[in-house]
């Protein structure tokens, strides 16, 4: 009898055991139902609250479920966040496991994009190797994600292999080589840029690195561009990508003048065109008059984005929006380089006027749908601003909210595109806003001095 009970308890002990996945799965299942007809309607709060709520059942099967909600709901921003919310929340081996091997079959690439993500934070030698497979993606975007990652974490063993990816990227410059060089440089500590200069240093270093030891100095940087002579700039900010969308201030500020940077710049650029050196021993009303535009914010901005763009390599391609009250696209898509594009590019930023408020937000909207571009580089000397009820929820007068509301609506706009965006700023401009808004989009906020 009591061999009997005894074997009755562990029987049912062992059913009890069983019995929690079995349950768990149920459960599971419910979840993924619930979340099929919150897709089918739409209602994307819903879908992402109950994405949320798979994270409690921390498994594979779990990842799966969010990998298969992802299919139907990734481009809504709402729904995104959930899914790496919950990927990141979900802490078993088994869970993080099954997210790193599932990470390089993710569809679509926008699913990629969040893996990516969540293997930074989750780190660890899986979160590296899964990292550099999907590093090899042909999604640009893609392969931001995983190099920032990477990055990220900072693992030595992701030296060579990102070495090799930068090479496939050698050839474009585009923002995703530089985001590759970037995770180089914070693994290892290291200035260089091309993909010749990383060969060459591992070639000697590679040893002494991983035992961590002292390597070799690689001295100065080489900074030609295969193809597309020196590096040029833009106001001091190095191109240093071939995909490039110009978003330019003609507010009615930029006639404000500027008297010593004009003369800084004829001594570095040359007194072209007249007006910028006009002499200042011409004292009549004209040559006042010549001289006051020759100093005007404008007139600077023009004749340093034509020498930027005279001096843009051929590979490179790009695009202008001028903008104020209103803004206008030169081109809206990116255009080669050529002799003939730049000279009309250059006559189409010669005839600018200066007038209008700061529409900052309207601006980089607008980029945001020129196709193919990897970096947006935007300049302007004031705050944004707003006339009516043209931003919901924000009073036109009351800049930090409009401020709060472009820095939301650019992370939704670049949640996937990963695109960097660098900031120039006359001494009036929202420095504050410009400097934000471009760490939060991996890129450098420069100063005109």
């Amino acid at each position: 009898m009591m061999k009997f009970l005894r074997f009755a308890a562990i029987a049912i002990a062992i059913s009890a055991v069983l019995a929690v996945p079995m349950l768990a799965f149920a459960g599971l299942s419910d979840v993924k139902k619930e979340l099929k007809n919150q897709i089918k309607a739409g209602n994307w709060s819903e879908v992402a609250s109950t994405i949320r709520k798979i994270g409690r059942y921390d498994s594979s099967a779990a990842v799966g479920a969010v990998i298969e909600a992802a299919k139907k709901c990734i481009t809504n921003v709402e729904c995104a966040d959930a899914i790496k919310a919950t990927l990141l929340s979900m802490e078993s081996k088994e869970a993080r496991s099954s997210i790193c091997n599932r990470s390089k079959s993710a569809k679509p690439w926008q699913l990629k994009v969040i893996m990516a993500e969540a293997m930074g934070d989750i780190g660890g030698k899986q979160a590296v190797k899964a990292l550099l497979a999907v590093a090899k993606d042909r999604e640009g975007a893609v392969v931001r994600a995983a190099a920032r990652a990477l990055g990220q974490i900072g693992d030595k063993s992701a030296v060579e292999p990102l070495i090799d990816v930068l090479k496939k990227w050698d050839k474009e410059h585009s923002a995703t080589f530089k985001n590759i060089n970037q995770a180089l440089q914070t693994i290892t500590g290291k200035d260089l840029s091309e993909h010749h200069e990383w060969e060459s240093w591992w070639s000697t270093a590679k040893n002494k690195f991983m035992d961590g030891e002292e390597e070799p100095s690689t001295g100065p940087r080489d900074t030609r561009i295969k193809g597309g002579g020196m590096r040029t700039t833009l106001f001091g900010i190095e191109i240093d990508s071939r995909r490039i969308t110009f978003v330019i201030d003609r507010s009615g500020s930029m006639t404000t003048t500027e008297p010593e940077l004009a003369k800084k710049w004829r001594e570095k650029y040359g007194g072209k065109p007249k007006t910028a050196a006009q002499p200042e021993k011409d004292d009549s009303e004209e040559g006042r008059k010549k001289r006051r535009e020759g100093q005007m914010r404008i007139t600077l901005v023009k004749l340093e984005l034509q020498r930027c763009i005279k001096s843009l390599g051929p590979d490179v391609k790009f695009t202008i929006i001028a903008y104020s009250t209103d803004f206008s696209v030169w081109k809206k898509t990116l255009q080669k380089a050529s002799e003939g594009t730049k000279k009309t590019a250059c006559k189409w930023v010669d005839a600018w006027v200066a007038d209008g408020l700061t529409f900052t937000d309207e601006a980089l909207r607008e980029a945001f749908k020129i196709p193919e571009a990897d970096t947006i580089i935007l300049l302007s000397d004031g705050s944004p601003t707003h006339v009516g009820n043209t931003v919901p929820n924000v009073e036109p007068d009351d800049t930090p909210a409009l401020c709060e509301a472009i820095y939301k609506e650019v992370a939704e706009l670049n949640r996937f595109r990963k695109i960097t965006i660098d900031t120039i700023g006359f001494e009036t401009a929202n420095k504050e806003f410009m400097a934000k808004l471009a760490k939060q989009n991996n890129g450098k906020f420069r100063p005109i001095e």
